[in-house]
């Protein structure tokens, strides 16, 4: 995209979003260490005060542009329509391959402020493992009525509530998508975390797929 056109696009963005999209661009510039939000406001047009109601610290900040890029990246996977737990897996593992060796400077920020960060690397995880919840064949519908005791594994990390729910006044059920092998995907992406978290990236080499099928060979029959 030409400058010109970036230029264009933050004209119509709020102001958060002109303060991610120039840090984006200045991070891909010169990485995020020489970023600073005061750098930011001013290519924005903006006093470093106002920038810092969006964002109380540059760590804040950088965090949730790590966020959304990760979220960029990995748009095929979140979009993923197919109904294989191995081709999730690749298609997960070589976008974050791919990012490691096109977007350096970004993937290093990913690697600085959300990999080393355990709450929000715990909320990653967690996030993967719920998108395999969403296209397992596995996944059961159950209903429940309103104020019902549920069962005693239930728990919001399994259970989705489904958009069009009864609401409660009107005596009618809750109704949505039970997973009930978010335990094992939760497992599941930690067996492979080897192939797609920051710390192991220098060893992606040219046995990367030959190591990925080796390791799903040992998990495939629970898989499959």
């Amino acid at each position: 995209m030409s400058s010109f056109a970036t230029c264009a696009i933050i004209k119509i963005m709020n102001t958060q979003d002109k303060i991610l999209q120039v840090a984006k661009q200045l991070v891909a510039q010169k990485g995020a260490k020489s970023v600073t939000v005061t750098e930011v406001a001013e290519r924005i047009g903006v006093t470093h005060q106002a920038a810092y109601k969006h964002f109380k610290s540059k760590k804040q900040l950088m965090e949730q542009l790590a966020l959304l890029w990760l979220d960029e990246i990995l748009l095929p996977v979140i979009t993923f329509e197919g109904n294989s737990v191995h081709d999730w897996l690749w298609l997960l593992v070589s976008c974050k391959k791919r990012a490691y060796t096109e977007d350096r400077e970004m993937f290093e920020l990913y690697t600085h402020y959300i990999s080393t960060n355990r709450a929000l690397e715990d909320q990653h995880n967690q996030h993967l493992a719920q998108l395999l919840c969403d296209f397992s064949s596995e996944n059961e519908v159950k209903t429940y009525s309103v104020g019902a005791s549920l069962p005693t594994e239930f728990s919001r990390t399994k259970f989705k509530v489904s958009a069009d729910s009864s609401p409660a006044d009107e005596g009618g059920v809750l109704a949505g998508t039970y997973c009930d092998k978010m335990e094992d995907y939760q497992a599941l992406i930690q067996a492979f975390m080897v192939f797609q978290h920051p710390q192991f990236a220098n060893r992606w080499d040219e046995h990367f797929q030959e190591n990925f099928e080796a390791v799903w060979n040992l998990v495939a029959n629970k898989f499959v």
